[in-house]
């Protein structure tokens, strides 16, 4: 690029931080600020958007106008025609465009190999002042937006209740409003509002664009400046906000919903980010609900009232709301919870915080920021967030170097001032007494030139090295951020499951860190979190992992604690009992999310008695016939080292890794080797329904689909090509532009394989209201059917292969990343690169032909959940199924004969 500049622009400084990294800052003339830095981590960037923009200065009537425009910047402008700007991008490989707005702000962001820089900058800049907005996809938007509203909303009891606490907690600030807008608002929204909005707030000098990545200062500079430079600055001229009265009293409200337990939402005025107390504020989070050591984990879910307890600190502009969620458990109130929580806002105002305890919420906090900058997308989050919600960038690293400061007096104070009754709100959903739940419970029954190939993700991937004992060893070294993963995985899972005993392996899993012979449950998970780090364990079919991440200065600590979980666990019979609570009320819960509540069904109705078919969780009954002698038996046969492969990654040496793991290899010694046994599963003839019947849906979820394959079939790159042509995770896809984008009809769309080591799954799902489920699910059979016995068009087919191999530079850019691809690589057989190898040849009769020996549309299974009163004839007239079979939504894992 030539060194003329056409524009001005002024370099305002740059700050150490990220570790050894510069973030450098430019405004140019028009009043377009940019934040840039150099990360050569990864031959990759990230090239965000933040407008100061956000549901705020929504207007009383429009609410949800923020939002709205936000879908519509994806739509056509003077110079690219509809779907051009999505199929740009992600042909030049772009893995997760997308958007956001919260009450502050409004964000666009791309992640693009490097190479790609002059093609995002030209895009984004003709959107911010070229949009067409006309009728139709305004309609067409709408209507896809009152379909997010529904899905996260209408017919999400959390959602509901949420929505519900922040405007009862708010009487005159527009936080009270729900970002996605009231219902009656986004129908009254007209195009001329949208145009007046776009016209006011979509200027240069109301944006910041944040780049970082693998790319030269100069570069980025020029490429904006050229893009930019001509787009004239405006008057941004923001709606009035009426500062909130302060809160003199404790505001609470009930709420009936279609729920399996009661739930509780409370929320406490918080000052906002700027605000000294924001640093202690943080810290009081962590205390709170900061781990499993943490106080009200420790009293609301272990000691058996909920299921879940979770919270969430804002960052904000104005003064907001510290939200806190608590999922009761079958048979309790919220109330108590609510009593439990007030009394330790008291405790915190009245009792100073123990050293031991302040000293785990920092490295908690510390951890939590770190994370962000495992990659460039988490670095330019970071950098946004603070630039538009305290006008500098800055004052984030100012705020973890005050981490560090905070003493148990400030703590006091902060929580004195800050978390106290009369500052807080509380929503409380009742399930509807006409619920069948509660009573099921309780019964006893690159732009337009080629795909790049990035020989970075070739030479990145890391190589075991053995042990004596039969186990495997990865180490990924990575310097910054100061944090280390270490994750041991067991070739055995729950498949293993004994007949009638299903749950056994998750159990088992999970009792690993429930006390050990050095410590008990309360003292090891107090270790851990004082290590600012985390333990977790999984159950799948195939494999068990156990492990977790900490600070990096933190290693040996963690690794101890680690070798004791997997060596020396004592499976006391008061947790084993706990557990077991707690996984009952889980599989209870899971009936409130309408997505998995049909995955679950689907699956269970596809392959019947096959494991594949049934939740890690097992049944209420076969939770039941579970003992800790069975738990302790399975952990002495299964959980050696000859099924044993460890992983370590991030801020660690390779040579000391390898010498630590080794020795837990060691320790682990050998058991007794795992063969996996599959049952044959059912076959499916013909177009089966599964209707799910559940009250009050005004949407309804959709599954469609029948057997997959598996990662080593020959023919698996042809179908991932095929599968991201159909439905796969771009917004080009066959599904996603007729159901969604042409008529509005879904928010989410999308098909996909589910992999195993045994054929799992391939299916397609979607979200549309009642009135169009029918039509939704006609077209998704005729766009099937035309797509097996069309094959794929050679254009499209082209595509794919771009879009796969220029996503595949982040496949493995974090540590992380490399060392899981390598993991599944030894337990599934998934080469990465010999899959790229195999899509960058691969012909379209070779993906036809995958097509014909794999897609079915003839046999499939249809699982809808909905209000079965409101389809069932239509359903049953439509002449498209060969059966249809009705069933309660309440008894998936319930004591009944038809759930067992």
């Amino acid at each position: 690029m030539s060194s003329a500049r056409a524009f001005d622009v002024e370099h305002l400084g740059q700050t150490r931080s990220l570790g050894d990294e510069i973030v450098e800052r430019y405004r140019y003339g028009n009043g377009l600020s940019l934040l840039f830095v150099r990360d050569t981590s990864a031959p990759v960037f990230s090239y965000q958007t933040w407008f100061r923009v956000g549901a705020r200065d929504d207007t009383e009537g429009i609410s949800g106008i923020a939002h709205l425009f936000e879908h519509m910047m994806f739509k056509a402008t003077l110079n690219h025609e509809e779907g051009e700007f999505m199929q740009l991008l992600e042909a030049a490989g772009a893995p997760d465009v997308n958007a956001w707005t919260w009450n502050d702000e409004t964000v666009y962001l791309q992640s693009l190999p490097t190479g790609n820089l002059d093609l995002i900058a030209s895009l984004e800049a003709d959107r911010m002042q070229n949009l067409k907005v006309d009728e139709e996809t305004f309609e067409t938007e709408r209507q896809v937006v009152i379909n997010e509203r529904r899905l996260r909303v209408e017919n999400d009891p959390y959602g509901q209740l949420n929505e519900r606490l922040w405007n009862l907690a708010f009487e005159t600030h527009p936080y009270g409003r729900p970002v996605i807008g009231w219902r009656p608002d986004l129908d009254a929204i007209t195009i001329e509002a949208c145009k007046t909005f776009y016209r006011t707030f979509y200027s240069p000098s109301n944006a910041t664009l944040i780049v970082v990545g693998d790319l030269e200062a100069g570069e980025v500079v020029d490429t904006v400046g050229t893009h930019y430079a001509g787009i004239e600055a405006q008057e941004i001229q923001r709606p009035p906000i009426t500062p909130e009265p302060v809160q003199t009293g404790y505001r609470t409200e009930e709420l009936e919903l279609t729920a399996e337990t009661e739930i509780l939402m409370m929320g406490v005025k918080v000052p906002e980010i700027r605000n000294t107390d924001h640093a202690p504020l943080l810290l009081l989070d962590r205390i709170l609900f900061g781990g499993r050591s943490s106080r009200l984990f420790r009293r609301l879910v272990d000691q058996g009232l909920a299921s879940r307890a979770s919270a969430l600190m804002p960052m904000l502009q104005d003064p907001s709301l510290y939200d806190i969620t608590t999922i009761l458990r079958p048979g309790r109130s919220a109330r108590e919870a609510e009593s439990i929580i007030l009394e330790e806002f008291a405790d915190l105002g009245s009792n100073p915080v123990r050293e031991e305890e302040l000293r785990a919420a920092r490295n908690k906090v510390k951890a939590a920021f770190y994370s962000d900058f495992k990659e460039a997308r988490g670095k330019a989050d970071f950098l946004g967030i603070f630039e538009i919600t305290t006008s500098g960038f800055e004052n984030g690293f100012k705020l973890m170097e005050e981490i560090e400061r905070v003493d148990s007096d400030r703590l006091l104070k902060a929580a004195a001032r800050n978390l106290t009754r009369e500052f807080t709100s509380s929503a409380v959903g009742i399930p509807r007494k006409n619920n069948r739940a509660n009573a099921g419970l309780s019964a006893q029954g690159g732009g337009n030139g080629p795909a790049h190939h990035h020989p970075f993700f070739l030479r990145g991937a890391p190589t075991p090295t053995s042990t004596p004992g039969g186990g495997s060893i990865f180490v990924v070294p990575e310097a910054s951020p100061p944090l280390q993963r270490t994750s041991s995985l067991f070739q055995a899972g729950t498949l293993l499951d004994p007949v009638g005993k299903e749950g056994l392996v998750y159990l088992t899993s999970k009792m690993l860190t429930r006390g050990t012979r050095t410590h008990d449950k309360d003292q090891l998970e107090a270790a851990v979190d004082s290590l600012g780090g985390s333990m977790e364990t999984f159950a799948g079919y195939e494999r068990i992992v156990v492990g977790g991440e900490s600070l990096a200065e933190t290693r040996e600590a963690f690794c101890v604690l680690l070798e004791s979980v997997l060596t020396e666990p004592t499976f006391p019979e008061t947790e084993v009992e706990k557990l077991k609570d707690e996984t009952r009320a889980r599989l209870v819960e899971m009936r409130n999310t309408d997505r998995l509540l049909g995955t679950l069904f689907h699956e269970k109705h596809l392959f019947g008695p096959h494991p594949y078919g049934r939740t890690s969780l097992g049944t209420l009954a076969s939770l039941d016939a579970i003992t800790r002698d069975d738990m302790v038996t399975f952990h002495r046969r299964y959980l050696g080292e000859n099924c044993m492969l460890t992983g370590v990654a991030g801020a660690v040496d390779q040579a000391a890794a390898e010498a630590r793991v080794r020795q837990l290899h060691q320790a682990v010694g050998p058991k007794e080797k795992v063969e996996f046994r599959y049952p044959e599963r059912p076959v499916l003839e013909g177009r089966r329904l599964l209707v799910v019947d559940k009250p009050d849906r005004s949407q309804t979820y959709v599954r469609i689909g029948h057997y997959g394959i598996t990662f080593d079939n020959p023919d698996f790159p042809a179908l991932d090509l095929a599968n991201t042509v159909f439905g796969g995770s771009n917004f080009n896809a066959i599904l996603f532009n007729e159901i969604r984008e042409k008529r509005g009809w879904s928010y989410g769309v999308g098909s996909a394989f589910k992999v195993a080591l045994r054929p799992h799954t391939f299916s397609m799902a979607f979200s549309p209201a009642v009135k169009d489920t029918l039509p939704a699910i006609n077209l998704s059979l005729q766009l099937f059917d035309r797509f097996v016995q069309g094959g794929v068009d050679p254009e499209a087919l082209e595509f794919a292969r771009r879009y796969t191999l220029g996503t595949s530079a982040f496949d493995m850019s974090t540590p992380d990343k490399r060392l899981r691809l390598a993991m599944e690589q030894l337990i599934f057989g998934y080469d990465r690169r010999a899959h790229l190898e195999a899509v960058r040849s691969v012909t379209k009769q070779e993906v036809d032909a995958a097509i014909q020996r794999h897609l079915d549309p003839q046999n499939l299974l249809v699982t809808v959940v909905c209000t079965a009163g409101d389809l069932q004839d239509a359903f049953e007239k439509s002449g498209s199924f060969r059966d249809v079979e009705v069933v309660p939504y309440d008894a998936y894992g319930a004591r009944t004969k038809s759930a067992e």
